[in-house]
């Protein structure tokens, strides 16, 4: 089957690494893949994982009547079977090709924010109830069945998308200095995160005893650096390095024993045996144990639907973890355990390839063909009518 996937931009976020790792392993089911995306820093990995990839270098970031037109060709090119759009409004667009060029139910899928504007009821975040709509998480399944009214039966899971090893790789080594991995993206708002959490575990008193890295980069990374220098100055003890962008996270990993960070990087950190400490952009969360896994993965190991513990009483739950080497491997292994079973990519990618099938197999019936054009073009005109409303407010509002 030759699949095209939509996707924003070919850049190294999670969204892309989720994409490789879908391609990686419908590949090894002997089906073709091929992307149509924006340029960006991993737009190589892409081309030499696809059967074909073309790149915008100037990517519109709405839906375009121009991409419609393009895609129409690349179908005919690539003799596409199935358009799965990743995204925000490239659902819109693969939705809009699958109607006109294919007439099969399109397969959507898309890694809601926590961000509250995804929530917001204006039209431009508004999905069209065309073809099967896959989620990263059941928070947020449960909101697009209250927010959208989307039937529970076009709706699928699609959380388990990591590569996670057979065996867990390492175990983290008890010795007097602790070696901390914090990894974040530093674009508003995830930079404060670092801030946020610096300054709660500086109060906990370990600079003369732990190192910590910093890895990550994006627009704010100046704060983050004038943050470290600030710290540096007031403890001269303090090992703290930044690592900027880094693109060997995994075996950062390898090498250190607590990972502080949220989402994928609590997932991978937990498959490579870390201890692992959720936090979001107000700080840490909590320490993730077998006792309370299943409650951070509802969200997606982002934190917010759950109710942060205090930095003391983290605090107090480390350090007594850290003092019984036998404790420490029980919450490694029992981590480790709940991410083999329910977020492995083969879990996922059998739920990926059922919904891929069921799409091929499908066509749009005689009168679906009009409901679903309306919902289609009802969305493109709220789009651009927010687009138009959003431009002539903030016109009036800079002639202020």
């Amino acid at each position: 089957m030759n699949i095209l996937f939509l996707t924003n931009y070919y850049g190294l976020h999670g969204s892309s690494i989720d994409l490789l790792t879908y391609a990686k392993h419908l590949k090894k089911n002997n089906h073709k893949v091929f992307f149509v995306g924006g340029d960006g820093d991993i737009r190589e990995a892409f081309k030499e994982i696809g059967d074909g990839i073309y790149v915008y270098h100037a990517p519109p970031h709405l839906p375009s009547i121009r991409r419609i037109l393009l895609l129409k060709k690349l179908i005919k090119a690539w003799n596409v079977d199935i358009i799965i759009g990743v995204g925000k409004f490239l659902i819109l667009e693969s939705q809009t090709a699958s109607l006109l060029f294919k007439n099969k139910h399109p397969v959507n899928i898309i890694n809601f924010s926590p961000r509250h504007h995804h929530w917001e009821k204006h039209p431009c975040w508004h999905i069209p109830m065309v073809g099967s709509l896959a989620i990263n998480c059941q928070y947020w399944r449960d909101r697009t069945i209250s927010e959208y009214r989307w039937p529970e039966g076009r709706l699928y899971l699609l959380s388990a998308r990591y590569d996670v090893p057979e065996t867990i790789r390492k175990l983290p080594d008890i010795g007097n200095r602790k070696k901390v991995l914090f990894v974040r993206r530093l674009d508003f708002p995830k930079y404060k995160s670092v801030l946020s959490s610096l300054d709660q575990i500086g109060k906990w008193d370990i600079w003369h005893k732990w190192s910590v890295e910093i890895a990550g980069g994006g627009t704010h990374e100046r704060l983050v650096l004038d943050e470290i220098e600030r710290i540096k100055s007031r403890y001269p003890e303090a090992n703290i390095t930044f690592l900027g962008r880094r693109t060997d996270v995994a075996e950062l990993m390898k090498a250190a024993d607590i990972v502080i960070g949220s989402e994928r990087v609590a997932v991978e950190a937990m498959a490579q045996g870390c201890i692992t400490i959720l936090a979001d952009d107000d700080g840490l969360i909590d320490v993730i144990t077998p006792e309370n896994i299943e409650k951070y993965s509802y969200d997606n190991f982002i934190g917010f639907a759950n109710e942060a513990c205090d930095y003391r009483e983290i605090k107090i739950k480390l350090f007594a973890l850290l003092a019984n080497e036998t404790e420490i491997n029980g919450v490694v292994a029992g981590n480790f355990d709940f991410i083999k079973k329910h977020l492995d990519i083969k879990v996922g990618i059998k739920i990926l390839t059922e919904i891929v099938q069921k799409s091929y197999e499908s066509s749009f019936a005689r009168m679906e063909v009009p409901i679903n054009a309306l919902r289609i073009l009802k969305a493109w005109a709220g789009v651009y009518i927010y687009l138009i409303k959003d431009r002539t407010l903030r016109s009036l509002w800079n002639q202020k």
